[in-house]
């Protein structure tokens, strides 16, 4: 048995021997200027695929940019209209305070009138009683 098994060695090895891999071949120029044509164009697509995504990459970031601007925008502006109404509406409080803690403008006109009504009255009291400087006369 072992000598068979060994016939079938030196005989599959006989084959080996006489059939060139496919690997071993000989490779034409032309199939070589293929080859390297293929390798350089698999070359270019990865390097337009880098610079593809450099692009994206650098536009996707600008556009975040934007967006962030335009949200600091509208922030600010909300805020300034918060900002105001809140003002008016501060204003408006104040406003009301006065007109309570303050006596009414009527009321203030009619005490004045009462003062000075009452002021006219003395004043003819004093014209009477008093001279007034200019026209004392020393003799």
């Amino acid at each position: 048995m072992a000598a068979r098994l060994a016939e079938e060695a030196a005989e599959s090895s006989k084959k080996a021997k006489k059939a060139p891999a496919k690997g071993k071949r000989k490779v034409s120029r032309w199939r070589l200027a293929q080859i390297a044509r293929e390798e350089n164009k698999a070359k270019e697509a990865a390097a337009m695929a880098r610079a593809e995504a450099a692009v994206v990459q650098r536009s996707s970031k600008k556009k975040k940019k934007r967006d962030q601007v335009a949200r600091e925008e509208r922030q600010g502006i909300d805020a300034r209209q918060k900002t105001l109404g809140d003002l008016k509406q501060k204003k408006a409080a104040i406003e009301a305070r006065k007109r309570k803690a303050s006596p009414s403008p009527s009321a203030s006109k009619k005490r004045k009138k009462r003062g000075s009504d009452s002021a006219d009255d003395d004043g003819d009291a004093d014209d009477e009683s008093g001279t007034s400087a200019s026209a004392y006369v020393v003799p």
